[in-house]
């Protein structure tokens, strides 16, 4: 069964699938006969069994049930390190989310009885990276995971593990600086030409999500992997790495331009068409928040969109659709028209991000009706966002300025509002567009104390 698991295609998992049907027949005497003989498993042989299930996918099949059972019919102090690591990485790839394996290892590592120490660097990866993707296991056993890491020498961990654990705490959103900065350090260190497509991406990723500037030598990691992107080319990225590459650069480092040209030509190789919503919406906002608003880009992503039903462009899509399109200088009309009517219909499915975004794509880009900004006006006075959110204030107020709509109503509140907030709040540049945006609406006496007004 793990030589079905581990000699199948590695790159596509439904390829796998497509080679085990062929020997169909001889795979289902193989997962009969292992049924049958499960409670003669070893732990070690039972583990390997759950491991190779997990690998295929083969979660329909009964044996799948019935290897759990025998399972839980041991005590889990049976089951040493490796065993764990197989076990629970099954149970994790066939998404066995509920399964009370997990609560009982927890269990077992936080009261001593199995010590993470014992665990070799692979196992503590793939421990780390099923809890996180069934969204189990505690903030204690994570710190208890983490102080183990950082006990153990950074250079002993392949950059596979050192992606792996960061993509762990960042999938359970815990906050782990020391690690991230290892990290970023052990990686200079070593031959970029080591690390594969997918360790970049990954660490791109993570980084980026992280925040700017929130690490040390990260512009530098950036560059770096930047340097190596445009080396080895993105011809081995498929669609869903591509957005993700420069998704992180857009965040991270966005002043890295060839990384943006090497991959609009990768686009425009593979096809437009072959981006999904997701995708499209997310290289579209990369490309206009980094800056690079290629007319060609944009203008083959524009007529994609007019092909498709924008109906079914989830709401944070059309919101990046739209303030990437208010961003770019291509003219954009036909699509500005029809986003209006879904706008008009679905206001109230925005977050208030996404209004705000789709405020400042309409205005930048000079479309829009007064229907359209009567009813954004409405939306936003109506959910109290300037009280609830005085954050905010500086991009409403700064798309509010540029349309064609007086809205008066809408300054009214935030003026009533910026009285009443502390100026530490905003930054020096908000502050500034604050004030810019209440002098293009003509009111001169901006509600900012001790502030010069800069025309």
């Amino acid at each position: 069964l793990a030589r079905f698991a581990t000699e199948g295609p590695k790159k596509n998992f439904f390829l796998t699938k497509r080679a085990l049907k062929k020997q169909k027949d001889i795979f289902a005497i193989l997962l009969q006969s292992i049924a049958a003989e499960l409670e003669r498993c070893k732990a070690r042989e039972l583990a390997s069994v759950m491991w190779s299930l997990g690998k295929l996918k083969e979660h329909v099949s009964l044996i799948v049930s019935e290897c759990e059972k025998e399972i839980f019919r041991r005590d889990v102090t049976s089951f040493k390190a490796p065993s764990v690591c197989q076990l629970l990485n099954g149970f994790a790839s066939l998404d066995l989310k509920r399964s009370q394996f997990f609560s009982l290892i927890e269990k077992s590592i936080l009261e001593g009885k199995l010590k993470i120490s014992d665990f070799e660097n692979r196992g503590l990866a793939g421990v780390l990276w099923s809890f996180s993707k069934t969204g189990n296991g505690s903030r204690e056993l994570f710190e208890k995971f983490e102080k183990e890491i950082l006990s153990r020498s950074v250079k002993n961990f392949t950059s596979a593990q050192l992606v792996q654990f960061l993509w762990s705490f960042t999938q359970k959103e815990i906050q782990c600086d020391k690690l991230f900065e290892i990290t970023a350090q052990e990686i200079l260190e070593r031959p970029m030409a080591d690390l594969s497509d997918y360790s970049i991406n990954m660490l791109l990723l993570l980084f980026a999500k992280a925040g700017p500037d929130q690490h040390k030598e990260q512009g530098k990691l950036f560059n770096c992997l930047g340097a190596e992107v445009r080396q080895r080319g993105v011809h081995g990225f498929d669609t869903k790495e591509l957005s993700m590459l420069v998704w992180s650069f857009a965040k991270g480092c966005p002043n890295i331009e060839s990384v943006f040209d090497i991959v609009e030509k990768e686009l425009h190789i593979c096809g437009i068409s072959r981006l999904t919503n997701e995708e499209l919406s997310l290289i579209l906002w990369s490309f206009a928040e980094s800056g690079n608003l290629s007319a060609t880009l944009f203008n083959a992503c524009q007529e994609e969109i007019l092909s498709r039903d924008v109906s079914l462009f989830k709401a944070h899509q059309l919101s990046q659709v739209i303030w990437a399109f208010g961003m770019a200088t291509v003219p954009s009309l036909g699509f500005f028209s029809i986003a209006e009517k879904e706008v008009l219909s679905n206001a109230s499915h925005f977050s208030d991000k996404e209004l705000s975004m789709i405020l400042h794509g309409f205005s930048r880009s000079s479309a829009g009706t007064h229907k359209l900004f009567t009813k954004l006006e409405r939306e936003v006075l109506e959910r109290n966002i300037p009280e609830n959110n005085p954050g905010i204030i500086p991009e409403l107020a700064s798309a509010f300025s540029e349309c064609n709509y007086k809205a008066t109503l809408m300054f009214d509140t935030m003026e009533k509002v910026l009285k009443a907030t502390d100026q530490s709040v905003f930054s020096e540049q908000e502050l500034q567009e604050i004030k810019m945006a209440f002098f293009k609406v003509g009111r001169q006496h901006c509600p900012l104390h001790n502030t010069n007004m800069h025309t």
